[in-house]
């Protein structure tokens, strides 16, 4: 009959959508984006066809229902529709009780069939509109749970359960500096069974579950069970219960704990210390941490409001952002500058170019497919264009794409494959290489859609860089690395990158994964320009460093080759809190493990400010038998997992925990899949306890870009090619 939304923000209106010609609305019907919708009808010669529709925009934060209440108005002067009105208010602890969907939230159902949703005003009464004449039913939702059921129109005081209100402060030490009051995020974790079972919520029994349920999880703080902390302290609202609360501001932080009892309606402080760890110290040189794929609320499929998404930003410790949305041109300037944070975070303006018309034919696909996302920076907004100066990318193969990009993000500028061997989405391919179906087991010269260059100058293989992590879990990292190791076997040297690709507070936490690039005063200024020539490091949670060194020079690029007499000196790094259990050495000819367990120090207390868990200098020659690359990681052991499909990529994890990888362990109605970690512990012990509270499903890796070996010593280097 009509289509009506709204966002949980305070300050969103809600919007319906409906039909002034006919009494039921149909979507579009195009047949290179749509399956259904408006009957197609055959136009004559002269003749034509109208579609009238109505748009409403009212409210503000109040959810759809005063949309919903004027489309029922119009459909009543139109079509005739019966409607009633439903009116009650909503007290706690015999106070009024609204203004914020996160305290109440009100459906209105006739049977299993939702009529309408609203916020109550901040004196907790609420009045909506339904089309029904049959008996209602409304369903008063607080924190994330269905706390009263009412039938009826006049429903009169209804109460709900009083929650507790914790003033949070974060406090934290610089290293041989000032203690100063702190930017962090705070998580909420149950610390019982009864507690968890009582405060598990959800937005109207939809999306993700949280314990506890604090506001929605992909809107503005506090999300699901996380919350920003600012410098002056943040007062959030939490269900009776008990609970840990854990903080921290990133990776290159100790993180903290509390315990807390919580009583309805009570006020109390809760105060954590953390510490920023020396980095600089420990590795001899300073470090620009960066997050280069992040999306905002200028991105389709993302609503954090643009204030809470820099907070973020400066909350996980990131110094340096790109502003990477769907299709527009992104960039947060006006509002770093309005918060202050100036000197704490550097933006730069992106785009994640994103195909949605399936269009490309791929040998042995029924269906067409798209070519994946792709990440520019650094470029300028443009307002007054369509898409704030992004061009139109569809129906285009990517050195199209990057013919269109290279001018606009400039010479030293950057253009990444994103999540390569990313799942499709909606029908729509994520990953270019994993939609052109790529083997890395098969020479590039003879995948020849790689190469070709469809309109110009570049190649579809033109990128600057390839993200190897994507979030914080290890799935992406074991697919992606395979693909890397196969192009570098074969001369396509291209600097490997990790990023969040967050949306949100809690789908992909901000800053997890991230990238290490110097920033000492022997490097160029330019992080572009270091990242571009590979003297950076991604992880999410570990740091590698890595340089090849003789008495005459220190390299630290992939740009140089390696003569044999060098050495490799080898760091990796990780906050107590981030367990770390093996370090590996990636050449052409595979991976292998050199140190693990004993072999690496492993901190007794995950509060300490315990950083370097390795140290070594390995002979070059020690290392390859050829001219070659070296990647070295570290991190958690990876998971058992198997190509089942034989395309040269892990797809499935030993997801029944027997020991083997078969179609035991496949999703039904699937071929293969899913890749996955061990599910996150709820014991607190567990060494993964604490990172898998602050970023759901991390599973700590990290890696340094590679460098070559000249092992021939004639000064050139000689691409390996593929292991046999």
């Amino acid at each position: 009959d009509f289509v009506a939304a709204a966002t949980p923000a305070t300050d969103s209106p809600g919007y319906a959508a409906l039909s002034c010609s006919s009494d039921q609305l149909h979507g579009v019907n195009d047949i290179e984006i749509s399956a259904l919708g408006t009957p197609i009808e055959y136009v004559e010669p002269g003749g034509s066809l109208v579609l009238e529709r109505i748009l409403i925009t009212a409210g503000g934060g109040d959810g759809p229902s005063f949309a919903i209440d004027e489309a029922l108005q119009l459909r009543a002067q139109e079509f005739g529709e019966r409607t009633q009105s439903v009116t009650g208010r909503i007290v706690a602890g015999g106070l009024p009780f609204g203004g914020d969907v996160r305290r109440a939230s009100i459906v209105v159902r006739e049977g299993d069939r939702p009529l309408t949703a609203t916020v109550p005003y901040e004196d907790g009464t609420f009045s909506a509109i339904v089309a029904s004449n049959g008996e209602l039913t409304t369903e008063v939702w607080s924190f994330g749970r269905k706390v009263a059921e009412v039938t009826g129109t006049n429903l009169g005081d209804i109460d709900v359960p009083e929650p507790a209100t914790v003033q949070l402060s974060v406090v934290r030490d610089l290293p041989n500096g000032p203690r100063e009051a702190a930017w962090a995020i705070a998580v909420f974790v149950p610390d019982d069974e009864p507690t968890r079972a009582d405060v598990t919520g959800t937005f109207h029994g939809r999306l993700d579950a949280c314990a506890p349920w604090l506001g929605p999880p992909n809107g503005a703080s506090p999300a699901c069970n996380h919350v920003i902390v600012d410098p002056q302290g943040t007062d959030v609202e939490v269900p009776a219960g008990k609970y840990l609360v854990i903080a921290t501001a990133g990776p290159e932080h100790t993180v903290d704990i509390e315990h807390v009892q919580l009583q309805p309606g009570e006020i109390v402080t809760v105060a954590i210390d953390i510490q920023k760890l020396d980095l600089a110290s420990a590795t001899g040189m300073d470090w620009m941490s960066a997050d280069f794929h992040v999306h905002g609320r200028a991105s389709f499929d993302s609503g954090i409001p643009d204030e809470d998404r820099v907070k973020t930003f400066v909350a996980a410790g990131v110094d340096v952002i790109a502003a990477t949305d769907h299709d527009v041109i992104g960039d947060y300037t006006d509002v770093v500058e309005l918060l202050g944070l100036a000197d704490r975070v550097t933006v730069m303006g992106g785009l994640e170019a994103t195909q949605l018309i399936p269009w490309l034919d791929v040998e042995g696909e029924d269906l067409p497919r798209v070519i994946g996302h792709f990440n520019f920076w650094p470029l300028e907004r443009d307002l007054a264009a369509p898409r704030a100066g992004a061009p139109w990318d569809e129906l285009i193969e990517p050195g199209t794409l990057f013919d269109r990009m290279a001018p606009l993000v400039g010479p030293g500028g950057m253009m990444m494959l994103n999540h390569p061997w990313g799942d499709p989405l909606f029908g729509r391919d994520t990953g270019y290489l994993r939609a052109i179906k790529f083997d890395p087991r098969v020479p590039v010269a003879k995948q020849p859609m790689l190469t070709r260059k469809p309109s110009g100058a570049h190649s579809n293989m033109d990128w600057t860089a390839i993200e190897i992590i994507n979030g914080a879990d290890m799935s992406e990292m074991m697919q992606a690395r395979t693909l890397w190791h196969s192009l570098l076997a074969q001369g396509f040297l291209v600097t490997g990158l990790g990023n969040s690709d967050s949306h949100g507070m809690t789908d992909d936490h901000l800053g997890w994964a991230r990238n290490w690039v110097p920033a000492g005063p022997d490097s160029p200024g330019d992080i572009n320009f270091m990242v571009r020539n590979g003297f950076s490091s991604a992880g999410n949670g570990v740091i590698v460093t890595r340089r090849a060194v003789n008495a005459a020079s220190v390299i630290s690029s992939f740009v140089v080759p390696v003569p044999l007499d060098h050495v490799l000196e080898i760091q990796v790094l990780a906050a107590s809190w981030i367990p770390v259990d093996e370090v590996r050495i990636v050449t052409s000819r595979g991976t292998r493990v050199i140190a693990s367990g004993a072999q690496l120090q492993q901190p007794t207390n995950p509060f300490g400010t315990e950083l370097l868990r390795y140290s070594a200098s390995i002979p070059i020659s020690e290392l390859v038998d050829r001219d070659d690359f070296i990647i070295v990681e570290a991190g958690l052991a990876y998971p058992l997992a198997a190509d089942l499909d034989n395309d040269g990529v892990v797809d499935t994890s030993d997801n029944n925990g027997d020991g083997v990888v078969d179609q035991a362990d496949v999703d039904p109605d699937e071929d293969v899949g899913p890749l996955r970690a061990p599910p996150d512990p709820t014991d607190p012990s567990d060494r993964r306890f604490l990172i898998t509270r602050i970023a759901r499903g991390a599973w700590p890796e990290g890696f340094a870009n590679p460098i070559i070996v000249d092992f021939g010593g004639d000064g050139m280097w000689t691409p390996p090619g593929l292991a046999p």
